[in-house]
């Protein structure tokens, strides 16, 4: 059973620096790094637990005064990422899209998707009652961490432009 989650985070900077940043590499994830087969391992924390997770990304795609890629990731770690521990199955599998809204003055990131709780039917009893509280907390720190990752990628594109 999965669960369904939006969050927004308003950004700051420029539409247009801002558009190049988010339509470039995803770098602006957060503790990101590029797995070398398309896919990013990407910092993501559930409550207190923290794990880099392999993450995908999509092209972008525009949509009325938005830009829209995929997101998705599974709840278990890179081989490669040496802080892999039992822990990483408690975090949930995430599918979905990220935008980016280009208002002049209020751009915005959106995250809209589904998650799957961890531990099977038990995790989907226990998303009824905190789980998907906890998703959607996960999903508001992965905005605010990528606005904060997306500005400086903005300050330096507008500066090389």
């Amino acid at each position: 059973m999965a669960g369904q989650v939006s969050v927004f985070q308003p950004v700051i900077g420029a539409a247009a620096p801002l558009r190049a940043a988010f339509e470039g590499e995803p770098s602006w994830l957060p503790d990101s790094r590029p797995t070398g087969d398309g896919d990013w391992l990407v910092g993501v924390s559930w409550g207190r637990i923290r794990r880099s997770v392999v993450t995908r990304v999509g092209n972008p795609w525009s949509a009325t005064d938005a830009v829209w890629r995929s997101l998705s990731w599974d709840p278990t770690t890179a081989s490669t990422d040496r802080s892999a521990r039992p822990l990483d199955r408690l975090l949930p599998a995430f599918d979905g899209e990220i935008g980016l809204y280009l208002e002049p003055d209020t751009p915005a990131l959106l995250i809209d998707g589904r998650y799957q709780p961890p531990g099977g039917e038990l995790g989907a009893a226990i998303d009824e009652l905190a789980f998907h509280r906890v998703a959607r907390a996960t999903l508001q720190s992965l905005l605010g961490a990528i606005a904060g990752e997306l500005t400086p990628v903005q300050d330096q594109a507008s500066r090389s432009a």
